[in-house]
């Protein structure tokens, strides 16, 4: 969305620096807490997560061109609002599809050290 003036458009690396300055100061409910200075915690919520939530929305056509200053009065609130719907959804999928390979690692870890277990084929199934 072009203002008045029109001219100035939001460039798509200060947006990128912008969406992803607020996810990485949010909580797990999508909730934005700042972090004290200094601080060397993990954000909770994955950069490439955010970033394809952003472009998900682009392509729905939820998101616009927007010039600097449309940015700052719409565009910025508008695209924040919508991410933190989809953003900790995304992140708690990943989160699952991550521990479900871990698991499935592990299991498979684990069954090489018993090959010669006495219910061999029911454990095969059940990592099957």
């Amino acid at each position: 969305m072009l203002d008045y003036y029109g001219s100035i458009r939001k460039c798509e690396t200060e947006i990128k620096r912008e969406i992803l300055g607020y996810f990485r100061a949010c909580n797990e409910h999508g909730v934005y807490q700042p972090w004290p200075m200094g601080s060397t915690s993990q954000p909770f919520f994955d950069d490439e997560i955010v970033w394809e939530c952003y472009e998900t929305l682009k392509r729905e056509s939820k998101v616009y061109e927007y010039s600097v200053s449309g940015w700052g009065v719409f565009g910025y609130s508008n695209t924040i609002d919508a991410l933190k719907h989809r953003v900790p959804e995304a992140q708690q999928a990943y989160n699952q599809t991550l521990l479900e390979a871990k698991q499935r690692l592990a299991f498979m870890q684990a069954m090489q050290s018993y090959e010669h277990a006495p219910c061999r084929d029911i454990v095969d199934k059940i990592g099957s």
